[in-house]
């Protein structure tokens, strides 16, 4: 954990850092360690740390991303960029998000009855190490996990259709498997008026002509709730129903005597898998019909437009992770690198990991010492019984 916390890819730098340290920690391990260099970007690879037979089929990819989100503005106790101990919790940046799921995919592909069931079996399960899981950009997003997938022009990494994303999703002191997650849109609105001026005439303000448009969102956020508990599938998700709110406002104006001509709002929408191209025209229907003047123009900016994915209920990969957590899978609310798996690569797969879902990307970010070690456990348990995974 401390070489991983240490040498984390940090938001705008590459993963070169983190991929030698760990090779360099773990190379006499006796595992199979190859490394994919990113065709465009040379600071950027993943590292691929295979248990088993080398040159068998792979069962199973357990994958963990090397990059956290950045630490600016935040107030931390200690350093976030050392791992701190205390009463059995680590702190640090990304304990949670998500190196405790890569500590503990590696401590169970190192146990001696993990190897020897894929060796006998004359198979391999690999823990992928991949990077920009965090990045916000178009061209980085989700690269690493692009690129595992076969999907920037290199061979695939992830060759077997079973997978398991590490993030935290531990509820209740239960770790949860996850079988999907929503989709997002996330955009801005922009309120522009022909004619601001003195608050004492008669003049259009964009912030007042933006504020009409949120109050049609929150009447369409009520609606979205309608009929959610008869949809038994979404049942998985909480709350189990889409949602969308406007989570932040930026007005342009000049002083306290005028009025703004210019008001700029954010959109965040969080839609169930099989409905998000039908939300994300209904909302853009919305904003665009908002103002009654002809005078006032609403623009539109999305940042992020991604669908959610869902493995069935009775995919092996789910009935396996439900047997060996005890608990039966539920719907992730964050993002992970499972869309790409299972949109883009048509893998099936769950959500899974130490730690608690509220702790990521805060300050003192922490996990219990004692959730990455039942990760560990679960993982064992589920790389053992690749080997019987079926389509």
């Amino acid at each position: 954990m401390d070489i991983m916390v240490e040498n984390s890819q940090r938001p705008g730098e590459g993963n070169q850092a983190f991929v030698d340290s760990l090779v360099s920690y773990i190379g006499d391990q006796d595992f199979h360690l190859r490394t994919v260099q990113d065709p465009e970007l040379p600071d950027r690879s993943l590292l691929i740390v295979d248990v088993g037979d080398p040159e068998g089929e792979q069962t199973l990819a357990t994958i963990s991303h090397a990059d956290v989100v950045g630490v600016e503005g935040q107030e931390w106790e200690h350093s976030p960029w050392e791992v701190h101990e205390d009463n059995g919790v680590w702190f640090g940046r990304g304990v949670c998000d998500t190196h405790g799921s890569g500590v503990a995919m590696l401590l169970a592909a190192g146990r001696p009855d993990v190897r020897e069931a894929l060796q006998r079996a004359g198979k391999r399960a690999s823990v992928v190490f991949t990077y920009d899981e965090e990045a916000v950009s178009p061209e980085l997003s989700m690269r690493g996990a692009r690129l595992a997938a076969g999907l920037l022009g290199p061979e695939p990494s992830v060759t077997s259709n079973f997978f398991i994303a590490g993030e935290p999703t531990e509820i209740d002191g239960n770790i949860v498997p996850m079988r999907g997650h929503k989709g997002r849109w996330l955009g801005h609105f922009v309120v522009n008026v022909e004619h601001s001026g003195h608050v004492s005439e008669l003049v259009q303000n964009a912030f007042m002509s933006g504020a009409s448009i949120v109050h049609e969102i929150g009447g369409y956020a009520r609606f979205l709730t309608y009929g959610s508990d008869t949809d038994e599938e979404a049942q998985i998700y909480r709350p189990p129903h889409s949602t969308v709110q406007v989570s932040a406002a930026e007005v342009k104006s000049g002083d306290f005597s005028t009025t703004p001509s210019k008001a700029r709002f954010t959109l965040d929408m969080r839609t169930l898998p099989d409905v998000h191209d039908l939300r994300v025209k209904e909302i853009m229907d919305l904003i665009k019909r908002g103002s009654w003047d002809p005078e006032v123009t609403v623009v539109l900016e999305v940042v992020k437009d991604a669908k959610g994915s869902l493995t069935p209920a009775d995919s092996p990969i789910v009935l396996a992770a439900e047997s060996a957590t005890g608990q039966s899978a539920r719907g992730f609310n964050g993002g992970d690198e499972g869309r790409i798996m299972r949109l883009q690569a048509h893998k099936q797969g769950v959500t899974l990991g130490p730690g608690k879902l509220q702790y990521a990307h805060m300050p003192n970010e922490q996990v219990s010492i004692a959730s990455v070690f039942n990760a560990a456990d679960i993982y064992s348990q589920l790389l053992r019984s690749s080997v019987q995974l079926r389509d």
